[in-house]
Order: structure tokens, then C-alpha cells, then sequence
């Protein structure tokens, strides 16, 4: 989001949206629950539905400086603790908070400490301040590009940039990553089940949802979407899209509050399994 300086900021002039579904709404609402429980209706069974993993997804870490150390390294232990049955890391932006090499170097540094394979899609934040580019994201994380897909135990994940330069709210997603979407799912198995992945949320109705989020939905009416893990918004939301469940989750930065009211910091436990996606939200309590 836009810097604003200060620790725990929200944008200026902007408060809570009262809107956002709060733990124990999505706890006792009917498609919300059985997502909690792991059972997010709709869409085509994949060849292999029986087959099961876990992923960690975390989005806006905001990395600034030497003072988030101490955080990450208390992040990574967490996730190295509990997560040891994750197959891999999903980050959907916001990965440092100023697009400096330093931060993102200091972030490909702890994704490493992992030691599990990691996927990333740049947020606004991550993105050169001075030319609006991608300069350093890209030399820091090598020929990892900002767009990009893979397989996955029979499961296909889309990553794709939704940036518009550092441009933080009514964000046309750009014309050129649109091309490139298009010509990846046209080389995907329309059978086999999909998650997308992206920054700007794309769900309808929530706070800062991209200007062209109907255009990019419309593009996998006939693909097996199964779910859509996006970011930028710090906090809980979950809207759906034929039979497909989106959320965007809170922050997991020590800088920047969530938008939503809520306290916590933390990230997903997504567990596939019987041709379905459940998200478990855990808590990161960083102690000083």
C-alpha cells in the first residue's frame, strides 16, 4: 500500500472496512465453512483428486530493513517448526516494502532458510520506485519472472503480476501480462484443477480489487479453478467465483497494520486434498 511512514500505518484517511468478514462470520457462514473444513464446492474433479499436499501461502511481509531481522528469522523458525509437511511456499506481494535490492535480498535470503521450493508475484511495493520497473525484483531473483506457472502433483498454479508500476488502488492489471496469461492457459490441461495466485485482489466487491478483475476472471470460464490466493488487502475477505473460493489474507509484516481491525499477523495453511483446497489461517506472534 501507499508508504505513509510510522510502524502499524494503514493509508491515510482510510479506516477498517466493516464489510470484511470477521473469524467468527467466516467460522459459522455455509460456503465459508466448509472452506475452513477444506471443502470449497464447484468446478471439475482433476484425474487425480485423491492425491494430497500442503502448501504455506503468505502475502505483504513488507521486509524494510536490519530491524525486520530478528522477525523473519523468527518467521522461518515458526514455518520450519510447524510446516514441515508443506511441498512449498506461494507469497502473493508485497514481498519488501520499498522495491530495494537490499530488502528483496535480504527476503530471497529467508526463503531459502526454508529449504523448500518457493513461488512469488511481485506486489506494488516490491516494484522500482525511481522507474516503476521490475529492475531489481528480477536481479535479485534471477530468471524467476514475474509471471509464471507450474505443475504440481497434478494441481496448476498461475502466478500472475498484477502490478501497474507502484500504483496502489484502481490498478488496471497490464495489457502484457494479459497476453502472457492467455497464452499460458491455453498450453494448460483445461481438466485439471487450477490455482491462481496474484497481488491486486481480484475478488468482487472487496477494497482495492483490480479495475480489470472481471476481464482476468473471464479468461478461466473453462478451466478447473479451484481457488485464488491474492494479497494487498491486509485482511481476511472470501468471496467466490464459480465454485471457485478467493480470499485475501492479512499482513505478515511487523510495519504495517491490517486494514480489517484485526490484530493478527500470519499466514495460510493450504491443504489439498479430494479435489479440493481448505485454508487454515495461523497465527505468527513475533516476541522481542
Amino acid at each position: 500500500m501507499s508508504d505513509t511512514g510510522g510502524k502499524n500505518e494503514v493509508s491515510p484517511g482510510r479506516t477498517p472496512r466493516a464489510d470484511t468478514i470477521g473469524r467468527r462470520g467466516f467460522l459459522t457462514s455455509g460456503l465459508a465453512g466448509l472452506l475452513a473444513a477444506g471443502l470449497w464446492p464447484g468446478g471439475l474433479e482433476g484425474q487425480n483428486p485423491s492425491e494430497q499436499f500442503q502448501f504455506v501461502a503468505m502475502n505483504d511481509t513488507h521486509f524494510r530493513d536490519d530491524k525486520d531481522i530478528q522477525y523473519f528469522q523468527q518467521l522461518a523458525e515458526q514455518i520450519k517448526g510447524t510446516e514441515g509437511a508443506a511441498d512449498f511456499i506461494l507469497h502473493a506481494g508485497d514481498i519488501v516494502d520499498g522495491g530495494l535490492v537490499t530488502q528483496l535480498g535480504a527476503m530471497k535470503s529467508f526463503f531459502e532458510s526454508l529449504h523448500k521450493p518457493y513461488h512469488l508475484v511481485p506486489g506494488n511495493h516490491d516494484v522500482d520506485s525511481g522507474d516503476g520497473s521490475l529492475r531489481s525484483y528480477r536481479k535479485v531473483f534471477g530468471k524467476r519472472e514475474a509471471n509464471a506457472w507450474f505443475v504440481h502433483k497434478g494441481w496448476q498454479f498461475v502466478g500472475l503480476d498484477s502490478t501497474e508500476g507502484t500504483k496502489w488502488e484502481n490498478v488496471q492489471i497490464q495489457a502484457a501480462n494479459l497476453a502472457w496469461l492467455h497464452e499460458t492457459l491455453a498450453k494448460l490441461d483445461r481438466r485439471e484443477p487450477l490455482i491462481l495466485f496474484t497481488h491486486i485482489p481480484l475478488g468482487s466487491g472487496v477494497r482495492y480489487q483490480a479495475a480489470n478483475a472481471d476481464a482476468v476472471l473471464s479468461m478461466f470460464v473453462e478451466h478447473n479453478l479451484k481457488a485464488i490466493i491474492n494479497g494487498h488487502f491486509h485482511g481476511y475477505t472470501m468471496r467466490g467465483y464459480r465454485g471457485a473460493g478467493i480470499t485475501t489474507d492479512r499482513c505478515l509484516s511487523q510495519w504495517r497494520a491490517n486494514m480489517d481491525g484485526s490484530l493478527e499477523k500470519g499466514y495460510f495453511r493450504c491443504t489439498v486434498a479430494a479435489g479440493q483446497v481448505g485454508r487454515e489461517f495461523i497465527s505468527f506472534d513475533f516476541k522481542t
